[in-house]
C-alpha cells in the first residue's frame, strides 16, 4: 500500500500471557521516516513497535505481558510518501502443544 495505514480488521481475540502477535513487514520510505506495528487492547492501550525502513522483510512482534483482549492491528508509516508490503500476520502461543 503507498501513502497508506495498513489495519487489519479483527473481531476481538484473547491472548495469554507470553503470546505474540509477530508480522513480517518491508517499508521502503524517505531517508529519515519510520514506521510503526500498533496493537490495541480493549482498554485502549497502545503498544508501539518500530518498523525500520529499507531493510527488506523483517519479523517484528508484541508480546502479551499478561492476559489481554486486542482490539485493534495497524502497521502506521509516518510518512506521506512510501511503499508499506505485509508479508503475513501471526499469532503465536506461548504453550501451544
Amino acid at each position: 500500500v503507498k501513502n497508506q495505514t495498513v489495519s487489519s480488521s479483527v473481531d476481538s481475540f484473547t491472548l495469554n500471557a507470553g503470546d505474540k502477535i509477530v508480522v513480517k513487514v518491508w517499508c521502503l520510505l524517505p531517508s529519515g521516516t519510520n514506521a510503526s506495528f500498533v496493537t490495541t487492547t480493549a482498554d485502549d492501550k497502545k503498544s508501539y513497535t518500530n518498523i525500520y525502513a529499507n531493510t527488506g522483510f523483517q519479523e517484528y512482534a508484541y508480546t502479551a505481558a499478561a492476559e489481554c483482549t486486542v482490539t485493534d492491528l495497524q502497521i502506521t508509516p509516518y510518512t506521506a510518501s512510501g511503499e508499506l508490503y505485509v508479508q503475513s500476520i501471526q499469532i503465536v502461543r506461548a504453550n501451544a502443544n
